[in-house]
């Protein structure tokens, strides 16, 4: 039996990295679960426009994962999550650039299209390196540790870029803030 220390009982420790590239992951796709809906309102255009970003991210993703874990296998697993991170910030810098270079429903399209992509590359490489790290007799725990990762960046991310959100200066348009301007 492993000498495990009593936290390792239920964290895999050769998961930790794994989880923490995951969370930088998933730590930007909460942007989207925070912003859309205010930019689009400041930009005086209807909430329809996000109706786009959710079927195209998820298409792309459903088509281009099993391509690009493959080309992750030839490529290499650093190559491939620089790839994919690359690809997501061009991803989310498409879809910060509606109203000054393309209609709002375009760039949330295109946007979530290109940034879907690079997730298709980083999301899989890291769970195949938190796979090959892990003890073959500790893998539930090893992708469970990993697991987390994915809910502790949604819930703190949020919180986060909506503090930035607000910092920055965006909000609702039916706020305090926004009518105390006019």
């Amino acid at each position: 039996a492993d000498r495990l220390r009593p936290w390792e009982r239920f964290v895999e420790p050769s998961a930790l990295a794994g989880t923490a590239m995951l969370v930088l992951s998933f730590s930007s796709w909460s942007i989207f679960t925070v912003f859309p809906s205010v930019y689009v309102q400041q930009l005086g255009e209807p909430l329809e426009v996000l109706v786009w970003y959710f079927p195209v991210f998820g298409l792309a993703q459903a088509i281009s994962q099993p391509v690009f874990g493959r080309v992750a296998d030839r490529l290499g697993r650093m190559q491939s999550i620089i790839a994919g991170a690359g690809m997501g910030f061009v991803g989310l810098l498409a879809c910060v650039i509606p109203g000054s270079v393309v209609p709002p429903m375009l760039a949330f399209a295109v946007g979530s299209f290109i940034y879907a992509l690079g997730q298709s590359f980083v999301n899989p490489t890291i769970s195949a390196l938190v796979m090959e790290r892990a003890p073959r007799h500790r893998l539930g725990s090893a992708m469970a540790t990993y697991s987390i990762g994915f809910q502790f960046a949604t819930g703190t991310s949020s919180v986060l870029w909506g503090a930035i959100i607000t910092g920055l200066g965006f909000t609702d348009r039916k706020s305090t803030r926004l009518n105390s301007s006019h």
